[in-house]
């Protein structure tokens, strides 16, 4: 329990300094008003349009949930219908850096940029996280995003939402995600990625992280 308490309060303070920092970081950005609305069904897509990341931060998450995990497939849960699989692919990194605490972090860009690969469907999401937050058991991230789907080169469709992705830890040590679009609340993803590696201390990013660290007032982080 006095763990469980330490992490709190170590967390809460971060999350809160970090929902002001990302809520100022999207109201700044520029790239849904200068690109965006230049993007039209039919047009041949070109990559160099998608936005460059513009700000940066890091943030805590559990040990269980660092490595590089492979997505190949979601299930599709929609109330009141049965239950769908479909072929999504995609590879993630959680976790680059360690803390003087032992404690993994994970750096996070934005707009970052995911691309998720379908028959006769690429996808090109622009996300934006509104909030993160690590309650040791369960990570929760607000996204706001902007999905360009495109195939054979040309732009199909363009929509916009904001989702909630929670990753829990499984019973055989694993990871699951769940993605759930806010405009539809009685559906949602859910992912059982493979573990393909173990976390990697990432040695380039070290002096950027205690950088930070230090900028956003835990220099008693640092490693």
């Amino acid at each position: 329990m006095k763990k469980i308490l330490l992490l709190l309060a170590l967390l809460l303070p971060l999350q809160a300094a970090l929902a002001d920092t990302l809520k100022a970081g999207v109201s700044q950005d520029s790239w849904r008003q200068d690109v965006l609305q230049k993007l039209a069904i039919g047009d041949r897509f070109n990559r160099t349009s998608l936005p460059k990341s513009q700000y940066t931060f890091w943030v805590q998450i559990p040990k269980w949930m660092t490595g590089t995990w492979h997505v190949f497939q979601q299930q599709n849960i929609r109330a009141g219908y049965p239950i769908t699989i479909t072929p999504s692919e995609r590879i993630s990194i959680f976790g680059s850096q360690v803390d003087n605490q032992g404690n993994p972090w994970m750096k996070i860009s934005f707009p970052k940029i995911t691309t998720t690969k379908r028959p006769g469907d690429t996808i090109y999401a622009i996300n934006y996280t509104l909030d993160f937050q690590n309650s040791g058991s369960a990570v929760v991230e607000m996204l706001e995003s902007t999905n360009i789907h495109t195939d054979s080169g040309k732009i199909t469709q363009i929509d916009k939402h904001n989702s909630r992705a929670t990753f829990e830890q499984t019973d055989s040590n694993g990871l699951s995600i769940t993605s759930e679009n806010l405009s539809m609340p009685d559906t949602r993803a859910v992912m059982i990625p493979a573990k393909e590696r173990q976390f990697i201390l990432d040695n380039s990013q070290t002096d950027e992280f205690k950088d930070w660290l230090a900028r956003n007032g835990h220099s008693d982080l640092i490693p």
